[in-house]
């Protein structure tokens, strides 16, 4: 395939998730496209608005509730 017309998703699902897996890790350790922020408060006059949050395209953990890395390429 060529890599130039794939979309973020196809790439990451047919080389980085591959990658991480022959890494060693395992899907239970790994979250993709998950929010890590909420995101900042804009108040503007007297009305606010929350923005989208952060995402990363992997979080990695150790064992549940223990993160120890965020993928982002």
């Amino acid at each position: 395939m060529n890599k130039k017309v794939f979309f973020e998703e196809d790439f990451r699902n047919c080389y980085r998730t591959p990658a991480l897996n022959a890494a060693g890790w395992v899907s239970e350790e790994m979250l993709m496209e998950k929010f890590f922020t909420d995101g900042c408060i804009i108040f503007q006059g007297g009305k606010h608005a929350r923005k989208q949050g952060k995402k990363a395209d992997y979080r990695l953990y150790s064992s549940p509730n223990y993160l120890i890395a965020f993928v982002e390429t």
